[in-house]
């Protein structure tokens, strides 16, 4: 079995998994920007309660999201959802929120002539698949010249991940995707698969 474990904060009363979203390009346009500014909005939050961490130029988004409909025998679950955006050679700033994560969702370009920037990500998120971590890849669709979500798979080398479509504009699918990844690594956490991320008393981000 492969090192590469789900990961959480666990205390008696909660549990707090980090959502990971991984995408090329620089920050303000990329996919995993966009699939995060949605969520936000559906989470019914406002826009200033989201954080920014500036590193290496460009910007990690994250916000916190209390999920009532997934507590399990009293245990309150607590998500962080955390953009990992940036070109590939920002290794730290797309690695260091995947380092203590729950679950990943890979948002590549589905458009044409970009799908090289998604190859190189791919590389990265492959290991993942293939240690069992979950994983979703979620394609936000914009109208333009675009891949078919099964040949796009396919040529990233991602056969057998779970694949969403969602809207660029809406962010309709967005939750399908995150909640799929969500039930495995419940899952995982449930099975003894996750391993403690940091201490009892780790500070919880607003939710």
């Amino acid at each position: 079995m492969s090192e590469l474990r789900p990961h959480a904060w666990i205390r008696p009363d909660s549990l707090r998994l980090q959502i990971a979203f991984l995408s090329s390009s620089d920050s303000k346009r990329c996919p995993t920007h966009d699939a995060l500014v949605k969520l936000h909005q559906e989470a019914g939050r406002d826009a200033t309660e989201a954080s920014s961490i500036a590193a290496e130029g460009d910007r990690l988004l994250l916000f916190g999201w209390r999920r009532a409909d997934l507590d399990r025998d009293g245990r309150a679950v607590h998500l962080t959802l955390i953009g990992a955006p940036g070109p590939t050679w920002h290794q730290s700033t797309r690695l260091w929120p995947l380092a203590q994560a729950a679950g990943l969702v890979f948002v590549p370009s589905p458009q044409k002539g970009y799908e090289g920037y998604g190859q190189d990500q791919a590389q990265h998120v492959r290991p993942y698949l293939e240690a069992g971590f979950p994983l979703a890849v979620a394609y936000l669709r914009s109208g333009r010249p675009e891949w078919e979500a099964e040949e796009l798979t396919e040529l990233l080398g991602l056969q057998g991940a779970a694949v969403f479509t969602a809207r660029r504009d809406t962010g309709a699918g967005l939750r399908a995707a995150l909640d799929h990844v969500v039930t495995d690594a419940l899952k995982a956490f449930n099975e003894g698969r996750v391993q403690h991320a940091g201490l009892v008393d780790v500070p919880a981000l607003p939710s």
